[in-house]
């Protein structure tokens, strides 16, 4: 579980990382008087390092599942127990509606 959880966390990281560094660039890369188009030279690398962090969760999950003989559903369990975690502080700390 302790094994899903990190996969979770650095996914997570991996997700918010390659989304920032497309956005910046494309930003960066953007024409100010619509006379320059935005390089795709500017745009590929963050993309194939965002491929590329994909590759080593993958990596990862293999190795903790096929080497070390982990239950799947217990790294199912550490990846979606944060989640569930969120979700269910979100529900309730939405504003209730009183009755009349």
């Amino acid at each position: 579980m302790i094994a899903g959880g990190a996969l979770m966390a650095y996914s997570h990281r991996a997700i918010t990382g390659g989304v920032d560094a497309i956005v910046r660039k494309t930003v960066a890369a953007a024409p100010v008087d619509g006379t320059r188009p935005v390089s795709t030279r500017s745009v590929s690398w963050p993309i194939l390092k965002f491929i590329a962090r994909y590759l080593v969760i993958a990596v990862a999950a293999w190795a903790v599942l096929v080497p070390l003989r982990a239950d799947p559903l217990g790294l199912f369990a550490g990846v979606t127990v944060p989640v569930v975690a969120i979700a269910i502080e979100a529900v309730r700390l939405l504003p209730r509606r009183k009755r009349p």
